[in-house]
């Protein structure tokens, strides 16, 4: 008996009238579908900011780092987008696990190997001095292919640019 009365408005007032509980289940059940979408597309964004910072790292250990924290949001941005359309669908909720445990266990090895990244771009950049200053020895750096730099004289079979010893 109570089952039939849910789409009366006499019972199902909330707000004073202004909301009725089957407008406010509908509602709570498109927040509730819009939220891992919402996941899923924060999850494409970072995955693409980590795609673009490994191509700027490349070739380095930090750019490496940062694919694997690239491919591992495109996982977590495909189990968000898995679980909201489990739920548009109405899959029983034991269906959801996988995908969820996935998405979280995608999520903290992604912001692992990110930090991973920012770590080891940060040595890189500490071993490397700013561009045309003077490195030990007065010898200037000069960039390379791949925006590398390293000094003159360490080219291999350059010794025109070292400096003789006093």
């Amino acid at each position: 008996a109570r089952r039939a009365t849910l789409g009366t408005a006499q019972d199902n007032k909330v707000l004073g009238g202004l909301l009725t509980r089957a407008y406010g289940v509908r509602l709570g059940r498109r927040a509730l579908i819009a939220l891992p979408v919402l996941g899923g597309a924060f999850a494409t964004y970072i995955c693409y900011q980590d795609a673009l910072r490994a191509r700027d790292e490349y070739p380095s250990l930090a750019s490496a780092l940062f694919a694997a924290a690239a491919l591992t949001d495109a996982v977590d941005a495909g189990a968000h987008f898995v679980v909201a359309y489990g739920l548009w669908a109405h899959w029983d909720h034991a269906l959801l696990h996988f995908p969820e445990q996935l998405s979280l266990g995608a999520a903290v090895v992604s912001i692992a190997t990110a930090i991973a990244g920012e770590v080891a771009a940060r040595r890189m950049t500490a071993l490397d001095p700013p561009r045309g200053l003077p490195r030990h020895g007065g010898v200037a750096s000069t960039a390379t292919e791949g925006g590398h730099r390293r000094d003159d004289a360490d080219r291999a079979g350059d010794t025109t640019t070292r400096q003789a010893p006093p």
